[in-house]
């Protein structure tokens, strides 16, 4: 029986300039501005930004804390999509382990069971996603979010983790 109730918002994206690195670009990692303590290993495009906010667009400050029923997003600045027609396929697993090691969700294929198949490029520079703990059963030392973001039948992803609170 699982206490927790996770909603999940599989992706929010939004626009803005079009700015794509060329097909065939050099594996890179992260080196931009990654706050929150976020842990990622890009392979095939540079992640520039990685941090947290809450669902108003507030940013999350270093100690990661949130509240019960208040969403959390780790948001993304990814350049170097391999694009086809403009579009990129882009897939999300995402899985919620408590510091006592209960798994209380384990998503994979967010974006293709969200009906997204592809984004617009200019989309697929700003990667989201969403967590939110609505009961709170059990006090945890913290909240662990490891996640993956890939281009569909390339080999470019986005893997990492990130840990969070409850006040």
């Amino acid at each position: 029986m699982r206490f927790f109730l996770l909603f999940f918002l599989s992706v929010i994206l939004f626009a803005c300039e079009v700015k794509v690195n060329a097909p065939g670009a050099d594996n890179k990692t992260a080196k931009g501005k990654i706050r929150n303590g976020i842990n990622i290993n890009a392979k095939g495009v540079e992640v520039e930004q990685a941090f947290l906010t809450y669902e108003d667009g507030s940013l999350v400050d270093e100690t990661n804390s949130t509240s019960v029923n208040k969403k959390l997003k780790v948001n993304f600045v990814v350049k170097g999509w391999k694009v086809e027609n403009d579009q990129v396929a882009l897939e999300a697993n995402e899985k919620v382990t408590t510091s006592d090691g209960d798994v209380i969700m384990d998503e994979q294929e967010l974006f293709s069971k969200g009906g997204m198949q592809t984004i617009s490029a200019a989309d697929a520079e700003f990667p989201r996603l969403s967590v939110v703990i609505n009961q709170l059963p059990k006090l945890y030392d913290y909240y662990l979010v490891q996640f993956k973001i890939w281009n569909r039948g390339t080999d470019q992803s986005i893997e990492g983790y990130y840990k969070f609170h409850i006040n």
